[in-house]
């Protein structure tokens, strides 16, 4: 039974529980399962994640490389796109990220992320940056390739970034790879890590 002050995630919310009166405004709600549930849990007036940095049921997330951190868009994003840097603490990303539903990124990092994660990403960069000079694509297309994806090329039109059609999650997309390749993957990346230098 939910009581006051309890903290509970919001995948269990129902609005007929709210109407019905039985859970009160003092719930701490920590996550949600879409942008139906936040949007409705703003509504009533019910108290959020403590995270406020990330708006709740705000699906899309830019990771955004150090060189990109002036670019305007990154300094005043869209309502809808929340920014994470590789400037924060790595478990303050990782969490942040973990909320996303999309994954955009000019970050390595970023990218590598949301496909541990299973959440469909977008390789971005943009062309008034010195990223494209410093970075190249060789990283970003060694990783991809490594994971299936042989001919991947960024996007550079900040539009496709709230454009969650643009977003790829080959890692469960069997038109990527078939069951049998990912298998392939996953031992291969098994098998490539030193165990024999960690003995705890």
């Amino acid at each position: 039974m939910v009581k006051e002050g309890d903290h509970v995630w919001g995948i269990c919310v129902n609005p007929s529980h709210f109407r019905a009166g039985t859970l009160p405004k003092s719930l701490t709600l920590h996550s949600v399962r879409g942008p139906l549930t936040s949007n409705f849990i703003k509504k009533e007036g019910f108290n959020s994640t403590k995270n406020d940095s990330l708006p709740l049921g705000d699906p899309v997330c830019f990771v955004v490389h150090k060189n990109d951190l002036g670019h305007t868009f990154v300094r005043k994003p869209p309502p809808n796109v929340h920014i994470i840097t590789c400037a924060q603490h790595w478990e303050t990303a990782v969490t942040e990220i973990q909320s996303c539903g999309f994954v955009a990124s000019s970050s390595l990092h970023g990218i590598v992320v949301a496909d541990a994660l299973s959440i469909p990403r977008l390789w971005f960069q943009f062309n008034d940056t010195s990223t494209i000079r410093t970075e190249g694509n060789f990283k970003y297309q060694d990783y991809l390739q490594s994971i299936g994806h042989m001919n991947a090329r960024p996007i550079r039109n900040v539009t496709f970034i709230e454009d969650t059609t643009k977003y790829s999650n080959v890692l469960t997309n069997p038109l990527v790879l078939t069951q049998s390749e990912l298998q392939a993957i996953i031992n291969q990346t098994s098998d490539s890590f030193p165990y024999h230098l960690f003995h705890t």
